[in-house]
């Protein structure tokens, strides 16, 4: 199959805000699904919950080039083991520190461990978070001219009426618990 259009994008996997070539395995697969159902671009749409009919246009372009993308790989012999050995062959047996740490990074990026976002948090654990929000509560609290001891939460009071158990019950839990007793003795 030759392509003769230079200009075909390719698929990518990117961080993009706008996302319109973001990866969206997800969306590909329940659309593939739902092809078996109806092929009515406003169904497939609705089903796949996609916001315009390009998305589902550009999806199936997609799906036809991640066909496409298989079928180049069996051709010439290469499956994902392939491609991983490849990469990994790279990281440990390569001269250059550079192509090792690219193969580490392609291989993380492939688990989608390449990017951490920092925490907000990050460097505090736990138990100083509650001291200074406990703190901030007491601050808050002498501001409104109350002490911490005086403040008083007016939850309502409920009574709660326990039903019985019927009989029945009682002795159904009774022969279930002297069976199972039976059981691990």
């Amino acid at each position: 199959m030759k392509i003769e259009n230079k200009k075909l994008k390719p698929l990518i996997l990117s961080n993009s805000k706008t996302g319109f070539y973001r990866s969206n395995l997800f969306q590909q697969n329940v659309l593939l699904k739902a092809m078996t159902h109806t092929s009515d671009l406003e169904e497939l749409k609705k089903i796949a919950k996609f916001h315009s009919t390009a998305e589902v246009l550009r999806t199936l372009d997609k799906l036809a080039i991640r066909k496409e993308y298989h079928v180049a790989l069996a051709k010439n012999e290469m499956g994902i083991d392939d491609i991983t050995k490849g990469i990994s062959n790279l990281a440990k047996n390569s001269t250059s520190d550079k192509i090792k740490l690219g193969a580490y990074q392609t291989l993380l990026k492939t688990l989608g461990l390449d990017k951490y976002e920092v925490s907000e948090n990050q460097g505090k654990n736990w138990e100083e978070l509650l001291l200074k929000v406990n703190e901030a509560e007491k601050n808050e609290s002498r501001m409104l001219g109350e002490s911490v001891n005086t403040l008083k939460i007016n939850t309502p009071v409920y009574d709660v009426a326990v039903p019985k158990m019927p009989s029945s019950v009682k002795t159904q839990r009774e022969e279930d618990s002297a069976s199972e007793k039976s059981i691990y003795e």
